[in-house]
């Protein structure tokens, strides 16, 4: 893929949670792509990375995906983001708190064949679960 179709596939993914997508959120996705992330461990295929997307469109509604940086090296591509969102359903078993998060993290992409075939998240998951108040921080 050149720099451009990567550029429009980070677009789409802005967009699908914009717009609340699973579609576009999968957009450029391999069939048989792997997902690798804090939360939810190795996701593999189409239709579990679906569901992953829409467990986090239920419980965040609200939720923003913002790219700030994006670095090209051949096949791989690194995305740093940030996302934000209102607890506002059950979510991994933590019912909603109705508080706000943003945190921000980075994905790293490997591109096979103009697809997605593999995405590894790292983001502070322990960040997220203080700020919706589902874990305390220790006092200073």
């Amino acid at each position: 893929m050149t720099r451009s179709e990567i550029e429009t596939l980070v677009e789409r993914g802005k967009a699908g949670w914009r717009n609340r997508d699973v579609d576009e959120l999968l957009a450029g996705r391999a069939p048989d792509c792997i997902v690798e992330s804090p939360f939810h461990g190795i996701v593999k295929g189409r239709d579990a990375i679906a569901a992953v997307y829409r467990s986090w469109l239920t419980a965040f509604p609200d939720a923003t995906f913002q790219p700030t940086d994006l670095v090209v090296d051949g096949d791989r591509v690194v995305v740093f983001w940030t996302f934000s969102g209102t607890h506002s359903a059950e979510f991994a078993g933590f019912a909603p708190t109705g508080r706000h998060f943003s945190i921000v993290g980075i994905s790293l992409f490997t591109i096979r064949d103009d697809y997605v075939v593999h995405e590894r998240r790292y983001y502070d998951v322990t960040a997220l679960l203080v700020q919706v108040g589902v874990l305390k921080a220790r006092p200073a």
